[in-house]
């Protein structure tokens, strides 16, 4: 069964009120929905309650949910919302604090306390999308497909601002 197989039948059963398959559905997607978070709102606190949010409005709205083969881009579709609600509230942080958010990195990445620091000064160069792209893509190991999904933009046009992120961070990097 297919990742986004196995999420639709979670969440299906879910809203059923079945408690052990939305703990099995949180376990599934809880980093991707907290970097999604994350990218938008650049702050760990704010991410993890928008993450929280998300988790409460599904397990409530689950019954709403029509079995597309997309759950998981219903899921972030809720993960944005509370996300912007949040910045709309004014919670959102203007800085993102990658030596906070250390352990999200280091999934993924070792990194020494200079290469954060150059890392998070080189990121605040891309512009929303493309850092939303490039946390998907390489913190919570997203294909460009999924990611085209959840972004609802075409696939072609995810590559072509994921190249432009990469390209723009060697760029800054090769400076720092």
């Amino acid at each position: 069964m297919r990742n986004q197989e196995i999420i639709e039948n979670l969440l299906i059963q879910t809203a059923e009120n079945d408690m052990d398959a939305f703990e099995q559905l949180y376990i599934e997607t809880n980093k991707i929905v907290y970097s999604y978070a994350f990218a938008i709102l650049k702050n760990h606190e704010c991410a993890q309650d928008a993450m929280q949010d998300t988790f409460v409005r599904l397990k409530e709205a689950a019954y709403t949910y029509k079995p597309q083969g997309k759950p998981l881009a219903w899921i972030l579709r809720i993960a944005k919302n509370f996300s912007l609600m949040t910045i709309r509230k004014g919670l959102k942080e203007q800085i993102t604090d990658i030596e906070q958010n250390e352990f999200l990195v280091n999934e993924r990445v070792e990194l020494n306390i200079d290469e954060s620091i150059v890392l998070k000064t080189a990121l605040k160069t891309l512009q929303e999308e493309e850092r939303e792209i490039v946390f998907l893509y390489l913190i919570s190991g997203m294909k460009h497909r999924e990611i085209a999904d959840i972004l609802d933009r075409p696939l072609g046009t995810v590559l072509w601002k994921y190249n432009v992120a990469l390209s723009k961070l060697k760029k800054e990097l090769k400076y720092s």
